[in-house]
C-alpha cells in the first residue's frame, strides 16, 4: 500500500507509538522481526510534518519479503530509508554492534546496541524519531557527528556474518 494513500497518525500519537516500540525493544518481550514489521508500520503512519525526514528504503511487500525470509540485518538497514543516514560499528574482539541513525538536519540522532545488526539499528531509529520530537524545543544547530555514515546497500548478510563498514 502507498503511504501516501494511508492516513497519518498526529504527531503526539506517533511519538508515543515510537516510545512504546522502544519499549518493547528493551523489554525483549517481541521478536526482532514483529519489532521491525511494527516500525515499518510507523514509517507508513508518519505524520506529514515529519515525512521528509523518516522514510523506508524499500516497499512494504519488499520489507515483508526480507522479513519472512529472516533477514532482518537488511530489512532493518532498509528501515531507515533515505534521506537519513546509518552508521555502524563494531569494535574488534566485541560481539556488540553499535548504530547511529541520524534524521536531516541534525534534527533527529540516536545511537543503539544490539547482539545484531537488527536489534543495534531498530534501537537507534526509535531513539532518533524521539528525538525528532525532543529537537522541535531545542535550537536549530546541528549535532556533531559521532560515526562515519555509511549507506544503505542490499547485500544479504546472515545475522552471524562478520559486519563489514
Amino acid at each position: 500500500m502507498e503511504r501516501d494513500s494511508i492516513e497519518p497518525l498526529g504527531l503526539g500519537s506517533w511519538f508515543a507509538s515510537v516510545r512504546r516500540l522502544n519499549a518493547l525493544g528493551v523489554a525483549s518481550h517481541t521478536t526482532i522481526g514483529t519489532a521491525l514489521r511494527h516500525a515499518y508500520h510507523l514509517v507508513q503512519l508518519t505524520p506529514h510534518t515529519l515525512r521528509a525526514s523518516v522514510a523506508a528504503a524499500l516497499s512494504e511487500r519488499a520489507f515483508e519479503q526480507l522479513l519472512e525470509a529472516e533477514i532482518y540485518d537488511i530489512a532493518a538497514q532498509a528501515l531507515v530509508g533515505s534521506p537519513a543516514g546509518l552508521a555502524l560499528v563494531r569494535q574488534p574482539g566485541s560481539k556488540a554492534v553499535f548504530a547511529e541513525v541520524r534524521f536531516p538536519d541534525g534534527r533527529g540522532l540516536g545511537c543503539g546496541q544490539g547482539r545484531t545488526i537488527a536489534s543495534a539499528v531498530l534501537q537507534a531509529w526509535c531513539r532518533a524519531a524521539v528525538a525528532l520530537d525532543e529537537s522541535a524545543d531545542d535550537s536549530h544547530e546541528p549535532a556533531q557527528r559521532h560515526a562515519k555514515v555509511v549507506p544503505f546497500h542490499a547485500a544479504l548478510r546472515s545475522e552471524t556474518a562478520p559486519l563489514r563498514v
